[in-house]
C-alpha cells in the first residue's frame, strides 16, 4: 500500500503536517544524502530511515491527544482508579508514577504490541516490585486483586501479578543478557520467588521471557535518564544499573555499591542516560528469539514448502510453549495453576531498523556527550556563523555514532533554518519527527516528549514553508501554532 493510500484508511484525521510527510514518504536515504550528503552514514554502518506505518501514524496522535478511549477501551475507567488511589501524586525517576504508567502502556501499543502486553505495562509495578515500592493494589490481597481483573482482564492482571515475585533485574540483566541462549533455546528458566522463604519456584516460559523482555524495553525508555547513570555508576559512568555484574561484584557480595554515588542529587543537569544500548540488545535477542521460533516451526511442518522463506520485518509470531517443553508457565492462584500465554503474537518494535542493529554503549556515549556539548554552548565566544558551522559538524557526527535519537536531528533542523537553509532544515525534521513515532518518548528527558513534537513540528512547517528563521526575539517567542486536520 503506497503512503497516499495508508492515509485514506485512517479514521482518525491526521495533522496536516504528517499528511505532507507521507506523501513525500519521508524521502528515501538517497534522496536524504543527495540533500545532505555530509549527514550520509558511510556505507559500512548505514542505517536504515524510519519509515513508519499508518498504523504509527494513527496510534501516534492517539497519544499525543490522549485518546484513551481509542488506544483502549479499559483505559479510562483504570486511568481514573490510578488516580483515586493517588498514582498521580508518587515520584517516580523524571515524573509522577501515572506519567510513567501510561508512558510504558504507550510505547508498547506504538510498537503494535497487543493489549494484553500493553495492559501489562499499564499496571506493571501497582503491585510493587523487585525495582519499586508502589504498591496501589495489594498483591496479598483477593479483593484487591479482583479489582485489577476487572480493570485490565484476568490474563494481564495475572502476568503483573508474576512481575511482584520475581527478581527481573536477575532475570533480564544478569541471566538473559549475558546469556542470551537462556531465551533463545526455548526451554524456559526456572526463578526463586522475590521473597524466597517456603515460596516455589516459578518457571518462566520462552514466552513469558520474551513477554518481560519488550516490556522492560519499554519501561527503560521511558524512564531512564543521567541522574540514574550517576546514582548507580558515579561521577564517571563506569557502571550501571543497566550492567550485568561483574564477577568482582559478585566476589565481594556487594552487588556492585562500591561504585553507587547515592548522594547524587536529583535531578542533577538531567543529561540524557545511556539507555538505548542496552535497549537494542535487548531488542536484538528478542528478534533471534522469534526468529528461532519460527524457524523451528517451519522445520518441523514437512508438509510446507515454504518452511524456509524469507519473513519480513513486520511478521507477527505466534509461539505454543508446549511445542518446545514439557513445562507450563504458570503462577500460583486461589484456583491452583493455570498455563498462560500458551499462544501470543509479538511484533518486532520499529526501533534500530527493527532491532536488526545493536548500539555500542560507547558509540551511545561519544553521540551524546557530542550532542550535549552544542546543547551546552561552551564556545560561545566564537562568531555566529562560525558556532553555527561547527554546531551542525558536531551534530552530523553525533547523528552518525547514534541515528536513532531524533532530538539531535530536531537541533540539526534549528541550526540550518538559523542558516536559511529550509530544504536541509526540511529533512532533518522529517527524520525527527518518523524517529519520534516510533519511540514515543524522549531521549532528552528535560522537556516532555509532546513538548518536543510540537516544537519539532514547528520546524518543520517554517523550513517547509520557506520561511527560514527570524531574527526578532519577539517572534520567535510567539512561534506556537501548525496546521491541523
Amino acid at each position: 500500500m503506497t503512503p497516499l493510500k495508508m492515509l485514506a484508511v485512517l479514521s482518525l484525521p491526521m495533522c496536516f503536517l504528517f499528511q505532507v510527510i507521507c506523501i513525500r514518504a519521508v524521502a528515501s536515504e538517497r534522496e536524504y544524502n543527495e540533500i545532505c550528503p555530509e549527514s550520509a552514514f558511510s556505507t559500512a554502518e548505514a542505517a536504515a530511515l524510519p519509515s513508519p506505518s499508518s498504523y504509527h501514524y494513527k496510534t501516534f496522535e492517539q497519544i499525543l491527544a490522549q485518546d484513551y478511549d481509542a488506544l483502549d477501551p479499559i483505559l479510562p475507567p483504570t486511568v481514573t482508579e490510578l488516580k483515586r488511589r493517588g498514582a498521580h501524586r508518587h515520584w517516580h525517576k523524571h515524573s509522577t508514577f501515572l506519567d510513567h504508567l501510561l508512558g510504558v502502556h504507550n510505547i508498547l501499543r506504538l510498537w503494535d504490541q497487543s493489549h494484553i502486553v500493553s495492559r501489562v505495562g499499564l499496571l506493571h509495578s501497582a503491585y510493587s516490585n523487585s525495582y519499586v515500592n508502589l504498591a496501589l493494589f495489594d498483591p496479598m490481597d483477593e479483593d484487591e486483586r479482583s479489582d485489577m481483573r476487572l480493570l485490565i482482564g484476568e490474563l494481564a492482571e495475572e502476568i503483573v501479578h508474576l512481575f511482584c515475585t520475581i527478581d527481573r533485574q536477575h532475570i533480564v540483566v544478569d541471566t538473559i543478557l549475558v546469556d542470551e541462549g537462556s531465551i533463545v533455546d526455548g526451554g524456559g528458566i526456572v526463578v526463586p520467588h522475590l521473597r524466597g522463604g517456603g515460596e516455589e519456584d516459578i518457571f518462566l516460559s520462552q514466552n513469558m521471557m520474551i513477554l518481560l523482555v519488550v516490556f522492560t524495553m519499554a519501561d527503560v525508555a521511558d524512564q531512564y535518564f543521567g541522574w540514574q547513570d550517576r546514582l548507580f555508576g558515579g561521577a564517571g559512568e563506569k557502571h550501571s544499573m543497566l550492567f550485568p555484574l561483574h564477577a568482582s561484584d559478585i566476589e565481594n557480595n556487594d552487588g556492585g555499591l562500591r561504585h553507587h554515588e547515592s548522594t547524587a542529587l536529583w535531578p542533577g543537569m538531567s543529561k540524557p542516560g545511556l539507555w538505548m544500548s542496552y535497549v537494542s540488545e535487548l531488542g536484538m535477542i528478542m528478534r533471534k528469539t522469534l526468529e528461532s521460533r519460527v524457524r523451528y516451526k517451519n522445520g518441523s511442518n514437512n508438509n510446507d514448502d515454504n518452511s524456509h522463506g524469507e519473513h519480513s520485518d513486520n511478521d507477527i509470531y505466534s509461539h505454543s510453549d508446549s511445542k518446545r517443553s514439557s513445562k507450563k508457565n504458570s503462577t500460583k492462584n486461589g484456583n491452583g495453576e493455570r498455563s498462560v500465554l500458551e499462544n501470543h503474537e509479538f511484533k518486532i518494535p520499529p526501533i534500530f531498523d527493527n532491532c536488526t542493529r545493536v548500539l555500542l554503549r560507547d558509540d551511545e556515549a561519544k553521540a551524546r556527550d557530542l550532542y550535549w556539548s552544542v546543547i551546552m554552548e561552551e564556545d560561545q565566544h566564537l562568531s555566529s556563523q562560525t558556532q553555527t558551522d561547527q554546531a551542525i559538524q558536531i551534530l552530523q557526527e553525533a547523528s552518525k555514532l547514534n541515528p536513532w535519537f531524533f532530538e539531535c536531528h530536531v537541533l540539526l533542523a534549528q541550526k540550518y533554518l538559523h542558516m536559511n537553509d529550509n530544504e536541509k532544515a526540511m529533512y532533518a525534521a522529517e527524520q525527527a519527527l518518523n524517529l519520534q513515532m516510533i519511540w514515543g518518548t524522549a531521549y532528552d528527558k528535560r522537556m516532555s516528549f509532546d513538548a518536543w513534537v510540537a516544537w519539532t513540528r514547528v520546524l518543520y512547517e517554517r523550513a517547509r514553508d520557506g520561511l527560514g528563521w527570524p531574527s526578532n526575539s519577539w517572534e520567535v517567542n510567539n512561534f506556537g501554532m501548525v496546521n491541523s486536520e
